[in-house]
Parts: structure tokens; sequence; C-alpha cells
């Protein structure tokens, strides 16, 4: 028995291509680690305790042999006994072999050494030497027609993995394979064939061949559209179907219908379904399935921002009015320094989804250490969006009183009428704009007004805003913003706040209070100004998911004649992805006097 027991060597025995089928299976289970117990079984006569150390490999393999050890099964038992161990010793180095092959090690060998130690323990060690990795010498991939041409899909083929020199991961192997045909099937190609697929592995060479041929077939159309279960008619829903019937099936055609509907707030569910099943003539009928949202949503919360305060938000919206799908919309915030309210009415296009007619008035009440204001400003004007083109124009009434600057209880008031044209139109790049890995934004407002025409002054003004993000690493990102804004007008002093420019606080030069940078009078509080420049670059590192911290830099000025002496600040924060978007706190520093204090900041939003 002891001879049973003792060192042994087995060579693994290799297993046919043909069982691929095992290789996946193996992938799948090797991320699931196992933990070293004690393997035994109660019904032996020699009760044995077993301990099993592999050596010679480790992270996914290690996993992946670990897994497929039938020894390692016995671990959870208190004994084992000696027929079985020694039956299980046996099975050993084959199940190596096999667990390795999933990673391109096609010549893994197993030397295990079975050592009794005190008391009913045994200790088994398997030494594993991989051997030379399996590597690709030839890699023939080709899809007929079409679909071959198609740039993504070119892409695909020109990053499959594992390339030509590298080990035959089965892995990647059938991760690229799934990625074409899914990239097929998304373009309309319901009807592909893989009509060669060939994978040769020459083990005597640790060489592999891999010959893999579609024949894509005809491209599907996009069909005529149903909707089931919706509160108004199919003449009113066709504004947001993102295509004609008869154009080239497309998988991300049906994902903005999806967006387009969600983005509407009619819908509390939303399922859009290609119907193959009854294609016709090439065409998928697409049948959308919706169930309207409540008519009236009520919204109630608490908010900080270190620019104006502790404050309380609420709001009621009646998502449609009629059957047009007009939209009527109230909301109430009041902060420690600045109250504002407002009413708009929105009416659906028929151009677009996300074309509308704008009516409201808004009222805001202003007071920190800069601006005491109190305006009402009634606007109506028109949306229009086109891919990641949004634009607006509209008419502006904006009429008030303020303060800026240094003032006592006596001073008079400034009264302000302006009636101006405005237009802002914003481009953004990137899937996703709330916190994306990678994008960028583009925003332009011009506005104008004339004193010859119901406003106190002349006015010509442009504003831009750029906003770029770029993934460093996948825990990296680097943020960078500029801004920049003219002002063209005969009477400064009668500008309103709102029309002014001034820079410092969360959203733009931290490390600086709010509205801080600027111009000054004869006490020394800013009091805005004609032109401005900022900017901000900021590097974050995720430390866990939904965490990251952030160190910036930033800086800029708001002036009125000469140049620009801009003002620096830089600090460090925390940010925080929550539900709503991100939430972000940042301690800033300004680097020049005499504001060289500390500052912290709190603000939401995202971050295109």
């Amino acid at each position: 028995m002891r001879g049973l027991l003792g060192k042994a060597c087995w060579r693994a025995r290799w297993v046919s291509h043909q069982h691929g089928w095992r290789w996946l299976a193996l992938a799948l289970l090797s991320s699931t680690p196992m933990t070293l117990l004690a393997a035994a079984t109660p019904t032996e006569a020699t009760p044995h305790a077993v301990t099993v150390q592999i050596e010679g490999i480790d992270g996914e393999p290690l996993a992946a042999a670990r897994t497929a050890l039938s020894l390692v099964s016995y671990q959870s038992r208190k004994s084992i006994g000696a027929a079985r161990l020694e039956r299980l010793l046996g099975l050993v180095p084959k199940q190596i072999a096999d667990a390795l092959e999933v990673f391109g090690y096609y010549h893994a060998t197993a030397q295990t050494t079975v050592t009794p130690r005190a008391g009913d323990s045994t200790l088994v060690q398997i030494q594993v030497d991989r051997g030379a990795p399996v590597r690709v010498a030839m890699l023939d991939l080709k899809i007929e027609g079409a679909a071959g041409k198609n740039r993504r899909i070119r892409r695909l083929l020109a990053e499959f993995a594992p390339a030509v020199g590298a080990v035959f991961d089965h892995r990647h192997y059938e991760q690229s394979k799934a990625r074409i045909e899914r990239a097929l099937l998304r373009r309309g190609y319901f009807d592909q064939q893989l009509i060669e697929p060939r994978v040769e592995i020459r083990r005597e060479t640790s060489l592999a061949e891999v010959r893999l041929h579609w024949r894509a077939g005809t491209r599907y159309l996009m069909g005529t559209v149903t909707f089931e279960g919706g509160q108004f008619s199919d003449a009113f829903l066709q504004r947001y179907i993102p295509w004609q019937a008869g154009d080239r099936y497309d998988q991300q055609r049906i994902e903005a219908l999806q967006q387009a509907l969600a983005a509407a707030n009619y819908f509390s569910m939303i399922e859009v379904i290609p119907d193959l099943p009854h294609s016709h003539d090439l065409q998928v009928p697409i049948r959308v399935r919706l169930t309207p949202a409540k008519r009236t949503a009520y919204n109630i919360g608490l908010s900080y921002e270190t620019d104006i305060g502790f404050g309380v938000r609420t709001g009621v919206e009646r998502r449609w009015l009629n059957r047009h799908g007009q939209v009527l919309a109230a909301e109430l915030s009041m902060a420690e320094k600045l109250t504002d309210s407002s009413v708009d009415y929105r009416i659906p296009r028929r151009s677009g989804a996300e074309d509308f007619y704008l009516a409201g008035v808004r009222y805001r009440d202003e007071n920190t250490s800069v601006v005491d204001a109190r305006s009402t400003l009634f606007s109506a004007g028109t949306t229009i969006g086109r891919d990641q083109w949004n634009g607006a124009l509209s008419v502006n009434a904006l009429t008030g009183s303020f303060l800026v600057g240094s003032r006592a209880s006596f001073d008079p008031r400034r009264n302000s009428h302006m009636l101006y044209p405005e237009l802002n139109v914003a481009r953004f790049y990137g899937s996703n704009r709330v916190r994306p890995e990678a994008g960028a934004s583009l925003r332009v407002t011009l506005r104008a007004a004339s004193s010859n025409l119901q406003s106190s002054v002349d006015l010509l003004q442009i504003r831009t805003e750029a906003r770029g993000i770029a993934a460093l690493s996948p825990a990296n990102r680097i943020l960078l913003r500029a801004e920049l804004g003219a002002t063209e007008t005969n009477r400064f002093s009668l500008l309103p706040p709102e029309l002014r420019f001034f820079a410092g606080g969360d959203r733009s030069v931290r490390g600086y209070a709010y509205q801080s940078l600027g111009d000054r009078d004869a006490e020394g509080t800013a009091i805005g100004g004609r032109f401005l420049t900022t900017f901000s670059s900021e590097l974050e590192h995720t430390f866990l998911p939904g965490w990251s911290a952030a160190v910036f830099f930033d800086g800029g000025d708001v002036f009125s004649h000469g140049l620009p002496q801009f003002r620096f600040g830089t600090g460090v924060g925390l940010r925080w992805a929550s539900p709503v978007g991100p939430i972000r706190v940042d301690i800033g520093h300004g680097l020049n006097h005499p504001d060289s204090n500390f500052e912290l900041h709190i603000s939401a939003g995202p971050d295109l």
C-alpha cells in the first residue's frame, strides 16, 4: 500500500481536437476559485484527510485546474479511503492537461507527490509543467458579400484574437468569433452561415491554423412599425422613428427608437421587438409595446451647492395635457442665496422627436455678496435636435432691478429692460453624457439687443464652452474644459447681472468664491466684466466602483479692458457616481493674492 501511495509520475494523455466543447466549459468554470479543504469519504476502511497543493501555474489556469480535478471535489469530506485516493490520483495528469488546453497549452505534464503527515492527514503536491504553448501560425478570415466591406466588421476581423504569433487561447478565439457573428446580426445579416469553421492543432510543431469563412447572405431591411398600448395615435408616434421603411436594417436604429421614446417621458415601459418570423421580402416588421407613465409627476427634495447654499426644490409636471403630447411643468427652488421659479409649456413639433415649441416665464431673486437682483424673464422659441446636435432659438424679454458690487441699504437700484433673441447650439461626442469614459462637447450661445428695440442697452454677446474627456487607463480619466466669452455694449453699467460674465465657484475657477473674479469697484468687490476666459484640467482615479478621487488645476479671469490677469487655483476632490448623476466635493486653494483661501465646492451634474 505504501508503494501505491509513494511518488509517481504520469504523462498527460491528449484529447482529440474534436472535443472543443470541453475547452469552453472549462474556461467558464475557471472563473470560480476553489478553497483548499480537507477531503474525505466515510465509507473507506482506512481514513485519510487530504490537502492538495498545485504548483507551477497561477491565476486563471490554476483556478481551471482546481475546478477540473476530481480530487479537489472530495476536500469537503472528512476522510478518503486509500483505494479511492489511488484512483483519483490516477486521474490527475489527464484532468490537468485537459484544463490547460483551454489556455493553449497542449503539452502540459503533472507530477504528483503524496506525503503522509501526522495523524490521518495526507498532503498531495502536484507540480505542473505547462510546456511550450501552441501558437497561431495561420489565420484565414473571410466574409463573403457586402458585409465584408462594412467598416465595423472589417475592424473586428483585423482585431481578431488570437492573432498570428499569439498563444492559441480558446477563450479569446470563441469571443472573437462571437463578436463577428453578433455584428453581422446587428446589421441585419440574419441568414449568415459559417461555411468553413476549421481549427487545426499540430501538436508535434505546437502550431495552430485557423480558417473561418462566413457567407453573410443578403442584408434585411427595416419594415413597418406598429405601436401597441400607447395613449397616442400612430400618426403622433411616427415622429420618433429614426428610419424609413425600406432602409437597411441596423440594430442601432432599434435602440435609437427606444431611447427616443424613453426621452419623451410619456411611457413607463417600452419594448421594441423586431418581428423576424413575419419578415416578408427581406423587410423586418417592428412591434412597439408601450405602457403609459403616470400622467402627473411630483417631485420634492433638498439640495446643496456651495455657490448658493442649502435649499429645497419642488416641482410638478403634467406629462401630457392632450392627444398632441403637450407638456406643462412648474418648478420652485429656494436656497439661501437664490430663489428661482419657472413655468414652461412645451408643444411637440411634427419634424422630429427632439423638436418643440417652447414658452415660459421665470422669476429669479439672487442675493450674494456680489449681486442683489430680482428679475422676470419671458421667453418663447423652438428647439431642434439631430443626432448629437441640439439647437434652440428664442426671443426673450428680461425685466428687473439690480445692484452689483459693494452696496449699502440706501443705494438706488438700477432698472433694466432687455428684449433680445438668443441662439444656442450644442454638439456632443460620445454615447454617455453623464459620466463617459471618453467624449467631448461644444456649446455656443449668441445674444443681441438694441436700445432702439425696447432694450436699455445695445448688446452683442458670444459665449463658447468646450469640454473633453479621455481615458488614460481603465481606472484613470483626464477631464478638460475651456470657456471664452465676449460682450459688446454701449452702457455696461445698465447691463443686468444675468448678461454679465462672472468667474469663480463650483463650475468655474475652483479655489475662489462664487462670482469673485472680475472687474472690481472702488471697494474691491467684483462687478463682472465684458470678457471671459477660464480653463480647467482634472485627473480622476477610480479607487472603488462608483468612487473616484481627483486633482485639478483651474485658471481664468473676467475683464473689460486690456489683457486678462489670470488667477489660478488647485486642489483635490472626491467623486461619487450616484444614481442621479455624479456628485463632486472639491477643496480648492487660490494661488493668487488676495484670494489665496481654501474653498469648499460641492456640485452635481453630468460631466459633459
